[in-house]
């Protein structure tokens, strides 16, 4: 079935919200891991109208201290296996905790370790609560709750609950504390980091641009990329100087656009859903300016085309015109990127896929789309060599039949490279996700192949230029992009880490 693009990224956020819960075929496995050993806690002091299960009256700090937890061995029902269902204990310690006063509990994030990690069913992870406390007089107050658990044949085991200064502001240190339970310690198994090609190097998103909301990485230039946190900040980090060359403080609404020319464009949108305001980062600096209306807008030559409706427009004059709407019949053209100073890249949706790229000439007034019994998707052209790279496109993710077009003379000439698919890209063939650099001459392919996402580089001869393998137990790798004719970056989700990460490599 063919899916919506907008699902598809929700889909892709969603994953990286919850750590990436993917599941392989099992793999010959590394060693468990050997949780440190923990000093016996003393004996608990009673403290009157707290009881454990044992009828031993606890401390509130020593009913939630780990041994206490392991002794009275907890569950709850919970068969989304996200950990959800542990709201229960957190309203359990605010009655322990603050018997005279009301609380409410949202909830606030979360994460899963990786199923990678675990021997069989079992999974664990995180939750992080937020409790809303109001006593009598009406003063509100609130207080962070951390909850650690298990999960396994539709229950939720407690490990942990954590406030304050306690509190574990990574995914590792989260791993770490799963794996400190004697309980499930064993069927825990040590998951090691992708190793690293020759002529590379990386950073952990969180590391540079904070860890509390999604992490999103934006190459500029050959040597510097813009690492985004959602709705906080944007960090340019250099990866040859091994500094950070900006740093821009964000607010809500902005979202990050596209890349122009080594500049990430960021849109802010207010409530209905219009763009009040622009921002461009690069390494020089960074500026925001109104915008005058709501349509995106983008720049060819000294030419303004607009996207609205599902239309492209210059000025008042609509130069595509889609169908906008809900339904089925509902299409749309969307700006990809100009080519010199009267061309721009375009692509044209319809409801569930894509119909066709093509290329609009503003000084001759011509749309020049590819056509139906062909390759479909325009990925990428070079205008000083007339060329562009084209393939077969049915959905994100299943593209293939790869090509060089000759833009003057329409001619196309295969490449002859990536996986062949049994059936046009149906089936069970595997995703296969393409990216090309600015000029058009450079090809990446990635996809999943023996149980690892292969990356292959190929030029416009079909030449192999350069490969790597990351094994899917390690990591789930998220985008790629070509700088130049020999830089890659792989944004990718570490598990050894649980964090965000982005590779430069030359090759």
């Amino acid at each position: 079935m063919k899916k919506y693009l907008s699902a598809i990224c929700a889909a892709l956020m969603l994953t990286a919200f919850l750590a990436a819960c993917q599941k392989n075929e099992p793999q010959p496995a590394p060693s468990p891991v050997q949780p440190p050993v923990e000093e016996p806690m003393e004996p608990a002091s009673p403290a009157e109208g707290i009881v454990s299960d044992s009828g031993r009256a606890d401390t509130v700090e020593d009913y939630y201290a780990r041994t206490a937890i392991i002794a009275r061995n907890e569950w709850v029902e919970d068969p989304s296996r996200m950990g959800f269902a542990t709201e229960v204990w957190v309203r359990e310690y605010a009655v322990l905790r603050y018997p005279d006063q009301a609380a409410d509990v949202l909830f606030e994030t979360g994460y899963t370790a990786p199923e990678s990690m675990f021997a069989d069913q079992l999974s664990g992870g995180s939750c992080l609560w937020t409790l809303r406390l109001s006593d009598a007089s009406g003063e509100e107050r609130t207080e962070a709750v951390q909850i650690l658990f298990f999960a396994e044949d539709g229950r939720a085991c407690l490990t942990g609950l954590l406030t304050g200064e306690k509190m574990l502001d990574s995914r590792r240190a989260g791993y770490d504390y799963l794996a400190l339970d004697p309980r499930f310690s064993a069927r825990m198994l040590a998951v090691s980091a992708p190793e690293e090609p020759e002529e590379s190097a990386a950073v952990e998103l969180a590391a540079l641009c904070g860890g509390d909301n999604r992490q999103d990485a934006y190459p500029l230039t050959e040597t510097c990329a813009a690492l985004v946190q959602a709705e906080r900040r944007v960090v340019v980090y250099d990866f040859t100087q091994e500094k950070i060359l900006q740093d821009v403080e964000l607010g809500d609404g902005w979202r990050a656009e596209r890349v122009e020319d080594g500049t990430l464009i960021l849109l802010c949108w207010d409530e209905s859903g219009q763009v009040t305001r622009e921002m461009a980062v690069s390494a020089e600096g960074s500026a925001i300016h109104p915008v005058d209306t709501g349509d995106l807008r983008y720049s060819v030559g000294d030419t303004v085309i607009s996207q609205r409706q599902g239309s492209l427009w210059k000025g008042g004059t609509p130069l595509l015109e889609g169908r906008d709407g809900a339904d089925e019949e509902a299409t749309a053209y969307r700006f990809a990127r100009a080519l010199d100073d009267h061309r721009f890249l375009y692509h044209y949706w319809g409801y569930e896929w894509l119909e066709h790229s093509g290329i609009y000439d503003l000084a001759a007034g011509q749309d020049h789309p590819l056509p139906d019994d062909g390759p479909n998707y325009i990925l990428g052209a070079d205008p000083q060599a007339e060329t562009a790279l084209i393939c077969r496109m049915e959905d994100l993710g299943f593209c293939w039949d790869y090509h060089c077009l000759d833009l003057k003379s329409g001619k196309t000439r295969p490449l002859g490279v990536g996986p062949v698919f049994s059936d046009d890209g149906a089936g069970e063939d595997p995703e296969v996700f393409p990216a090309v650099n600015w000029t058009g001459s450079r090809l990446c392919l990635w996809y999943g192949k023996n149980g690892s996402t292969c990356l292959e580089i190929y030029d416009l001869s079909g030449a192999l230029l350069y490969q790597w393998a990351v094994p899917e137990q390690t990591a789930m790798v998220s985008g790629v992009t070509l700088m130049g004719d020999n830089t890659l970056y792989v944004a990718m989700h570490r598990y050894s880490t649980g964090g965000e990460w982005l590779y430069r490599m030359e090759y």
